[in-house]
């Protein structure tokens, strides 16, 4: 009897929640927190489709975050205005900052000429673009607390906003970016420490100052590179080598914009890198107010002085950022990234809370997929992902198919061509994204290599392909059999056959002596046809003879053959 009062009780708890929520609460189908580029690029798309959705953007404008960061306020997104192309697609490769929208006017290379822009542009753009396209954006409301709750048959999501305010949405978009500096707790000292997101920009306030900045990364070098003129000398410090994206082609490692600081080290200017663990050491402010680099005793966990003194008048952190995970109940937390991916949420194939089910995520929170592999932690990169995420919503939720074209063999090598030489998405998500072709199956990806400087660049032939270090084309041919190990064990299988498209220097795999015609045998041996282009006159002599036609003789091109000789 006891236990059947207890569930009557949750029964009318739950109950006269749901009445609650719907009484009091504002309802959509979908909610995305956040107006930066990703949540803009989300929103785009539920317009477009129709949906029921809103934003909500705690701050009055989109895109805040780029007002103030970066600090040095010169982004490292490519902004490449001329191409020599007037293609849009093959354009968007080049054009780093550029959301996707059906309107040709709404590009980031008609707001600014540098090949870097000044991220004052960028904010302009994307408020822009938010405003032509007239997106679902509540402004100023800051969502503080994100709950699950039970409405009739499912669990919905209940967000509460500053005002007390209540919303509850069926599926939720977090879109709020890796956006809280990254402070750790394990640093003696750290409270003497400048950190990135409030050090003055003026760098004549550093003038004659011994300087050492914590953190390896952009932010870092940004730094460094703006403060190493008025030093009297600058360190760098990080845990491991440092990573240059000249050499992994990973857009997230240290650019050429900001490396400038290598030089100086190189040359012996003063300048210098420092190797260890930021866990590894600490900080003492001594009577001369300067602050002591020290280091802990693998034992004991007590703080030594460095032997080489070093000593220094500021001490700034550039550690990075994570994402923002206070906004979460206990009961709608989502479980973080392991190891290396721990400031990402942890989710899915499909960009879903691998813990908390209709939680999705966009924008730079969908990096863990492509972390150190493509170009997700930024525009160039998660404005196809989040395409892709809603390719994926559309069909879980309103059976709305991906985009397809049906093709024939005949013209699928000039649609493979075309996509290979034009495709931006394929581009930029190399080796994660990619066009599927159904024939049993056959995925088409970018690929790049590692060492893309080494001796051997750009010297590969046709038959040597599949050594190309550089971006390139990758087909994968699946048999029918091959795909049933896929549906089995949810993995990609090893493909029946594999095809390089070779390395170009120009990125142009249109030329046919080059690359179309061992495109197309690929093609031939997996169609076991003819894929040949034959001329009118040749196609009816195949028909006369009575032998079997090549594929690419079209009945038309006969039949017309056929009334010409008939009127004559």
């Amino acid at each position: 009897m006891f236990i059947e009062r207890n569930r009557l009780f949750y029964f009318l708890v739950l109950l006269l929640s749901a009445i609650g929520i719907h009484a009091k609460c504002i309802h959509y189908q979908y909610c995305i927190i956040g107006a930066g580029p990703g949540g803009l690029q989300m929103a785009y798309y539920f317009q477009r489709a129709g949906r029921d959705y809103v934003v909500f953007e705690r701050n009055n404008i989109s895109g805040s975050f780029f007002t103030h960061y970066p600090r040095h306020r010169r982004l490292l997104s490519i902004n490449k205005k001329h191409t020599g192309a007037k293609n849009a697609e093959f354009n968007l490769r080049h054009d780093w900052n550029t959301l996707l929208s059906h309107k040709s006017n709404l590009t980031m290379t008609r707001y600014s000429d540098d090949i870097y822009p000044h991220a004052d542009d960028l904010v302009k753009y994307l408020n822009d673009y938010a405003n032509e396209l007239k997106l679902m954006i509540r402004y100023n409301k800051n969502i503080t607390r994100i709950t699950r709750v039970h409405s009739k048959k499912s669990i919905i999501f209940k967000l509460v906003d500053q005002n007390m305010e209540c919303y509850v949405c069926d599926r939720l978009i977090i879109s709020t970016g890796l956006a809280t500096p990254y402070i750790p707790k394990y640093v003696p000292g750290m409270e003497y420490i400048d950190g990135y997101e409030s050090i003055s920009t003026n760098a004549s306030e550093f003038i004659g100052q011994n300087i050492l900045i914590l953190g390896q990364g952009n932010s870092g070098f940004e730094t460094a590179q703006s403060l190493s003129s008025v030093s009297n000398f600058l360190h760098v410090l990080g845990g491991s080598n440092v990573r240059l994206a000249t050499s992994t082609h990973y857009i997230g490692d240290v650019r050429g914009i900001n490396s400038k600081i290598l030089d100086s080290y190189q040359l012996k200017t003063l300048d210098g890198l420092l190797e260890e663990r930021i866990s590894a050491i600490g900080f003492v402010k001594r009577e001369d107010n300067k602050l002591h680099l020290c280091f802990k005793d693998d034992n004991s966990g007590n703080l030594t002085e460095s032997k080489s003194d070093l000593r220094y008048d500021r001490i700034i952190r550039c550690l990075g950022f994570r994402y923002d995970k206070s906004i979460f109940s206990e009961n709608s937390r989502p479980l973080s990234g392991r190891g290396k991916l721990w400031k990402y949420p942890e989710i899915t194939e499909s960009y879903e809370s691998t813990s908390t089910p209709n939680m999705f995520f966009a924008g730079a929170l969908a990096h863990s997929l492509d972390y150190r592999i493509s170009g997700g932690c930024c525009i160039q990169g998660f404005r196809y992902t989040a395409r892709a995420l809603h390719h994926l919503l559309e069909w879980r939720y309103h059976k709305v198919p991906w985009p397809a074209k049906l093709l024939t063999p005949s013209t699928l090598y000039d649609e493979l061509i075309t996509r290979i030489n034009q495709a931006s998405g394929l581009y930029q998500m190399f080796s994660t994204l990619a066009d599927v072709i159904l024939i049993a199956f056959v995925l088409v990806m970018i690929s790049y290599s590692t060492d893309t400087l080494s001796t051997e660049n750009y010297r590969h032939t046709a038959e040597t392909a599949h050594h190309s270090k550089n971006i390139h084309p990758v087909l994968r041919y699946y048999r029918k059999s091959t795909l049933k190990k896929l549906l089995e064990k949810n993995e990609m299988p090893v493909p029946d056959r594999i095809h390089h498209v070779l390395e170009d220097f120009l990125t142009d795999w249109s030329v046919y002596s080059h690359h179309g015609h061992y495109l197309k045998l690929f093609l031939e041996k997996i169609f076991k046809l003819d894929l040949d282009n034959y001329y009118a006159g040749n196609c009816f002599a195949f028909a006369m003879s009575f032998k079997k036609m090549p594929i690419t003789c079209s009945k038309p091109t006969i039949q017309k053959i056929e009334s010409m000789i008939t009127k004559k």
